[in-house]
């Protein structure tokens, strides 16, 4: 998807005054402190926001691109993390607060929660800050608190945890955040703000290779495209870093290609199509990017 040379394009930037122009389905929704945490989308094109602002979860139709309508979850989130949709678009919001994740239907209406086995399993009782689903249904869970990767199958069953390993080897999982599954579900990337470096691991959670290390300061969310890139959330460094299939470092999206801003502290990132979708939360914004590869 990105290749030297490519150029970015802003399709929309989305803060808490464009929102509030938009016809809402509630009307006592505030957006002035409108806070993206977490972004997804579902199979129907709507994005899916975590709002930090009003601990809410919103809807944006994209039609054919822009919003058209904004739509909120009548409940709160005390403490918003992470946010993914499954295969049928239901939502799974991360509610630090609770320290479970919420289950979310297509209507904005409560349907289940998950709470990870943190008795069961002897831990304390640790946040979840990533969510991912991989393509046969599985569904990962990250806790920093605890070190550790939840594991659940299709039905919502819990299979497993892991920690990365031994204690002081290096596939070890300090502050595990953001997750993604690519190559078919085969793998899973994590991102360990900790050690300030992307592990991979596969289902079972084997380490199988490390990278970033110099290049992130603190990795908080990850997307990999079709073709293996990696696009990494860095909200210390301020940057988008995209690496390619082998871990190496492509280049930095330092902002928006507009004027001369930039990321305050990107906690989120999303690819849909031909398009790089960035949660800034300290600037209040989501920005859609169009990527055009040179010709």
């Amino acid at each position: 998807m990105f290749t030297p040379g490519a150029t970015l394009a802003v399709v929309a930037s989305i803060d808490g005054e464009f929102l509030a122009a938009l016809p809402q389905d509630d009307q006592s929704a505030e957006y002035s402190r409108f806070s993206p945490v977490s972004i997804a989308f579902r199979p129907d094109q709507m994005l899916v926001i975590a709002d930090g602002g009003s601990e809410r979860i919103l809807g944006l139709p994209l039609d054919p691109g822009l919003p058209r309508h904004v739509y909120a979850g009548g409940f709160s989130l005390r403490d918003p993390h992470a946010l993914r949709t499954d295969p049928v678009g239901n939502i799974y919001a991360a509610d630090g607060g609770q320290r479970i994740v919420e289950v979310v239907d297509a209507r904005f209406r409560l349907a289940g929660e998950v709470v990870p086995p943190y008795d069961a399993l002897g831990l304390v009782q640790g946040r979840i800050s990533g969510i991912a689903f991989s393509p046969l249904g599985e569904l990962y869970l990250s806790d920093p608190t605890n070190g550790r990767i939840y594991r659940y199958d299709a039905s919502g069953r819990y299979l497993s945890s892991f920690s990365g390993g031994e204690e002081v080897g290096w596939g070890q999982l300090l502050q595990p955040e953001g997750l993604a599954c690519a190559n078919g579900g085969a793998e899973l990337y994590v991102c360990d703000a900790g050690k300030r470096q992307i592990a991979v691991f596969d289902p079972s959670g084997m380490p199988l290779r490390v990278f970033g290390g110099t290049d992130l300061a603190e990795p908080w969310a990850i997307a990999v495209d079709i073709n293996g890139q990696s696009y990494v959330a860095d909200r210390k460094g301020q940057t988008i870093c995209v690496f390619d299939e082998q871990g190496r470092l492509i280049d930095k999206i330092e902002g928006p290609p507009v004027g001369n801003t930039r990321w305050l502290g990107p906690t989120d990132v999303v690819i849909r199509d031909s398009s790089l979708v960035v949660a800034d939360p300290p600037s209040g914004r989501i920005v859609i990017m169009k990527v055009a590869s040179p010709k």
